[in-house]
């Protein structure tokens, strides 16, 4: 190694970077970034379900929708981490000075054992000349890294560099798992729904059959006693004079029909609904989950 070589690598150890504190905090704002992705998960996590429906859609939508927080506090680590590679010198750099500091410190551990033969008339000037010496050396700068600190720093982005690459590694992996698994959620809905449906409908059917038998058995009093009152909410259409009972039955009985229809029509609308609501909810999850997938892969990558 050259003088130059040797002074210029004396001065990368020596100074110290400007930035150093604004990017320590710029990886602590990213590893608290991950941590709040973390806690979310885990909060929607428990209490475990694993054989509910509702359990997985949620946890599904919360995982994607606090992906960008992972994503974004691992940029911010990875990109403070390069930065500070960049003011840090070499790993070779500093293994060098490190032989250098120890080899330094046993020299000057040999010069300073006391001589016995030293006389006093010559060791005054000795003194006078280390402390000349001493203060003609410059000074380094008072903001100056000592090697043992750069050391450090340099292990712990490098610890950083291998924590964010193993996370990136799992984020790929979680969110394209993630993915498949929103068309077996879409799949075990609609048939919840269809299942829920059917039981409605079934009982809206045997609440019909229900009705029309007991007003098939009804008295002629009691028919007459609901079809005053059908014909109550309808004053326009009530005749002056009431029918005979077989003709209260027949009304009776078509209300009840159209009561019913009106009911099998509302279930109608709520269960397409529901299905429509459950595919876009589930669609929404997929992409957003191949994205992060993919996004977390190219980040892995340049990582």
């Amino acid at each position: 190694m050259t003088t130059n070589e040797t002074s210029t690598s004396a001065f990368s150890l020596q100074a110290l970077p400007s930035r150093r504190k604004e990017l320590l905090i710029l990886i602590t704002v990213g590893w608290a970034l991950f941590t709040v992705f973390v806690l979310t998960v885990l909060g929607g996590l428990f209490p475990l379900q694993p054989s509910s429906l509702a359990w997985s859609q949620n946890l599904s939508r919360l995982v994607v929708d606090a992906g960008s927080l992972a994503l974004v506090g691992l940029c911010l680590v990875r990109y403070g981490c390069y930065l500070r590679s960049l003011d840090l010198p070499s790993r070779q750099s500093l293994e060098v000075s490190l032989r250098d500091a120890d080899r330094n410190t046993g020299e000057s551990d040999i010069s300073s054992t006391p001589e016995t033969s030293i006389s006093l008339v010559n060791l005054i000037p000795r003194v006078l000349a280390k402390i000349f010496k001493a203060s003609a050396r410059p000074q380094p700068p008072t903001d100056s890294l000592s090697l043992d600190k750069q050391v450090k720093d340099k292990l712990g982005m490098e610890s950083n560099k291998l924590w964010v690459r193993r996370l990136a590694i799992a984020g790929a992996v979680g969110m394209f798992m993630l993915a498949p698994l929103q068309v077996v959620i879409f799949l075990r809905g609609t048939s919840s729904i269809d299942l829920g449906a059917a039981q409605a409908t079934q009982q809206q059917r045997l609440q019909f059959e229900r009705l029309e038998t007991a007003l098939r058995d009804a008295p002629a009093d009691r028919l007459l006693q609901g079809w005053v009152q059908l014909k109550r909410q309808d004053s326009a259409s009530a005749p002056a004079i009431a029918p005979p009972p077989s003709a209260q039955l027949d009304d009776l009985i078509a209300e009840a029909a159209r009561v019913r229809d009106n009911n099998l029509n509302n279930l109608g609308r709520q269960v397409n609904a529901s299905r429509f609501a459950l595919g876009r909810d589930c669609l929404r999850v997929l992409l957003g989950a191949m994205v992060y997938s993919w996004a977390f892969g190219a980040f892995l990558r340049r990582a």
